[in-house]
């Protein structure tokens, strides 16, 4: 009696750690004794309506892209109308693509300039000091030669004013 008693213990720690795909795999292989065999089939009975009716979450992209709950037995016709088991699954566009892209670049450069910021810094102000320095230069130059020309057109205008006719 003792041992029986064992014996089915070991059993039901041995079943309730498992499916039961897995339990009617091995009913299939003969890996129960027949004492065993009625104890098995009533646990896989049980475990195939607890699987049934098991909360699963689905993600739609445009329903409920956090998720949703449903019975498992609702998924093979909620699979079909485009409710995925993760939302990592939805297909990615064209967009969604671009924008990842921008931010590897993005976190490439930032992570880039925490580790040479030292050394990129007076080069980028030395950089800007140089275009600074150009503009004015050419600013003067340009105002200069606007200048000269204004002048020039001035002369010309009193030319003709002063003139007799």
């Amino acid at each position: 009696m003792r041992n029986d008693n064992f014996n089915l213990d070991a059993l039901v720690i041995r079943i309730r750690n498992t499916t039961s795909r897995k339990l009617k795999e091995e009913l299939l292989r003969n890996a129960f004794s027949t004492q065993e065999i009625p104890y098995v089939e009533a646990w896989i009975k049980r475990l195939e309506e607890e699987e049934r009716i098991a909360p699963v979450t689905l993600y739609h992209r445009r329903k409920a892209p956090d998720g949703k709950i449903f019975k498992a037995f609702e998924v093979p016709t909620l699979e079909k109308k485009g409710w995925l088991d993760s939302p990592d699954k939805f297909k990615k566009g064209i967009i969604s693509k671009i924008r990842n892209l921008i931010k590897r670049i993005i976190k490439s450069l930032w992570t880039f300039w925490l580790r040479h910021w030292p050394i990129l810094l007076p080069i980028i102000v030395a950089f800007f000091g140089i275009l600074v320095k150009l503009f004015i230069y050419l600013d003067s130059k340009a105002t200069t030669k606007a200048q000269q020309e204004k002048n020039e057109t001035k002369n010309k205008i009193d030319i003709i004013h002063t003139t007799p006719k």
